[in-house]
Formats: C-alpha cells, structure tokens, sequence
C-alpha cells in the first residue's frame, strides 16, 4: 500500500513503518466505527429510554397527585390474592 510505497527502504525501518502504519489505520477505522456506532445505533435506544422514563415519572406524578398513586409518607399494602409471595 500507500505505506510500503512511502517507507525508508532498510528492512527493519521498512516494516516498522508499515506495522505503524497497519495499526494506526485500524486504530483510526475503530474510532470512527465507534463514533458512527453511538451516533446512529446506540444513541436513538438512550434517548427513547429517557423518553419513557420521563413519561413514566410524569404519569406517576399525576397518579400522586390525583390520590390513585402512593405519594410521599404513604405505605402500600399488599393486594390479597394476587400472588403467593405477597400473602403472608
């Protein structure tokens, strides 16, 4: 390639420039995968997962506030019947 074409031409300089070469290519190609990646693959789940969460804290805000929710200093008693585990 374009590295071998440019290097010095003593053996151990040669492929010394080159593996320098290589890896500083890959290292650059996984850097912008990377940022590619988080940009458009893994950014769009984040900000629907805060979405939701905003949601749910803004239903569970007006739930409280309407007396259908537990607010604050209340204590939530068990439904009878529903599960094994929450019958004592």
């Amino acid at each position: 390639g374009i590295a071998a074409a440019l290097a010095p031409s003593g053996h151990t300089i040669h492929v010394a420039v080159v593996g320098v070469a290589y890896v500083g290519t890959y290292g650059a190609l996984w850097i912008l995968k990377f940022g590619v990646y988080q940009r458009f693959l893994f950014r769009p789940v984040a900000a629907a997962a805060a979405r939701d969460a905003a949601a749910a804290a803004a239903d569970a805000a007006r739930d409280s506030g309407t007396g259908a929710g537990v607010g604050a200093g209340a204590v939530s008693a068990p439904l009878e019947g529903t599960s094994p585990l929450l019958s004592a």
